[in-house]
């Protein structure tokens, strides 16, 4: 572990701390949280254009020198609850960058306020607004992290459900694929995220509504795998959401479903988006990137 990561494990166990026993403001705690994200630095050479796909807010990521007829299409992770674009843009924009290709960042709706299927819906259609402005499927990889992982993973199998072409792949970091939370790891003392499992089971319950957390469209590892694109995923040994991964593998691997999984040692979860100060972050987004790339059939950029 570099000391980059060991640094950031102890400013999550120090953070958990002190916000354990404190029931969250959702509203103060998303303006918090995009406040101080705006103060990550952007990628050079990165343009990026904010807009509204019927009502969805959007955002381009467009890197110098990409191709941009081939996009990586990325959900954010957040519980179903928190985060937008403003958290997750560099993350997204150095995978496109690497990538060589252009990326679509979406705000779907979030809990409280909406619930299963409005983010799933919302999903789907910025995926179609994609293929209705000419994008070819073929060239298109999906993406997402934690929730937003979980939404991808949905939105694959909602998408072949209604006999829409489908994405050449996708990438998953730490997905969040069962809101039941049964996988073993869920059980755990949580080592790496300000989320336990008590607060977790909350969020998977908000979200689900009145729906059965089982239903393959909110905990996908409850799905059939058939016909989906090559996943590749990323996740670390010592989160809640482990097992997410693990399960997540078995099923599509079963159902005839190329996937690749990299297991990373004592990372916190969702450890890409810390690549100013973690090495290790470094190296999965090139990995992730090298993926992308290899499916869209792109030149894989290397940045140190």
């Amino acid at each position: 572990m570099s000391a980059g990561a060991w640094l950031l494990q102890w400013i999550m166990k120090l953070a958990w701390f002190i916000v354990r026993n404190r029931k969250p403001d959702m509203k103060r705690l998303r303006k918090n949280i995009n406040f101080w994200a705006g103060f990550i630095p952007r990628p050079f050479r990165v343009k990026y254009q904010r807009f509204s796909i019927e009502g969805i807010a959007a955002e381009w990521m467009v890197p110098r020198g990409a191709d941009e007829t081939k996009i990586l299409y990325y959900l954010h992770g957040g519980a179903y609850a928190m985060c937008s674009i403003v958290t997750h843009r560099r993350l997204i924009s150095l995978i496109a960058k690497r990538a060589g290709v252009k990326a679509l960042a979406i705000e779907y709706c979030l809990v409280p306020e909406d619930v299963f299927p409005q983010a799933l819906n919302q999903a789907c259609k910025a995926y179609q607004w994609l293929l209705s402005q000419g994008y070819r499927p073929e060239n298109i990889v999906i993406g997402g992290d934690s929730a937003g992982g979980g939404l991808a993973t949905a939105t694959l199998l909602k998408l072949r459900d209604d006999k829409v072409p489908l994405p050449s792949g996708a990438i998953l970091l730490s997905p969040w694929t069962d809101l039941e939370g049964m996988g073993e790891s869920n059980t755990m003392a949580d080592q790496a995220s300000l989320i336990n499992n008590v607060a977790l089971r909350e969020y998977g319950v908000a979200y689900a509504g009145n729906e059965d957390l089982r239903h393959p469209y909110i905990s996908p590892v409850y799905g059939d795998f058939h016909g989906l694109p090559p996943i590749y995923i990323q996740v670390s040994d010592i989160e809640l959401l482990y097992d997410d991964s693990t399960r997540l593998k078995a099923k599509a691997l079963r159902d005839g479903v190329s996937v690749r999984m990299d297991v990373w040692k004592r990372m916190q979860h969702v450890w890409q988006v810390y690549d100013f100060f973690v090495p290790e972050a470094k190296r999965a987004l090139k990995d992730l990137a090298a993926f992308v790339s290899e499916r869209l059939q792109t030149k894989h950029i290397p940045i140190p």
